[in-house]
């Protein structure tokens, strides 16, 4: 995860601040997954377990799952799995993963999306926030 530090302060009614994931999230949460990739989608759907994502990354050597990490279910249809690298899991409005990987989807499957989580980097996030917004 990153943060971009602004020169100015944005000034806009259309774009406002959210705010990042303030409770752990649990297996079967409702979530959206918002998908940037050609034209922009959201998907309301929930945690699964991360061996779901297991299954999904097995064919990626370079794919590590940890605890720090959230699995969303994906769509069961390739056509529909429009996940990028930095799109967002959202709950309850708030920001609460960054795909890590991008799309990793088959057909007819369940698919697993991997997100690393922010309420378990929310404590470095704010002291990152603190710390360049002096």
């Amino acid at each position: 995860m990153a943060l971009l530090k602004l020169k100015f302060p944005l000034q806009d009614d259309f774009l406002q601040p959210i705010e990042l994931c303030d409770t752990p999230l649990r297996r079967s949460d409702n979530v959206t997954m918002y998908m940037s990739q050609q034209h922009l989608r959201f998907l309301r759907t929930k945690l699964i377990a991360n061996r779901n994502c297991k299954r999904s990354y097995a064919q990626d050597e370079n794919a590590f799952i940890t605890r720090n990490m959230l699995c969303a279910q994906n769509s069961n249809r390739l056509v529909d799995c429009q996940t990028a690298k930095g799109d967002l899991l959202l709950h309850q409005d708030r920001v609460c993963g960054v795909d890590i990987y991008g799309q990793h989807c088959s057909d007819g499957a369940v698919n697993g999306e991997l997100y690393a989580d922010v309420y378990k980097a929310r404590a470095q996030l704010q002291r990152l926030i603190e710390r360049y917004s002096k």
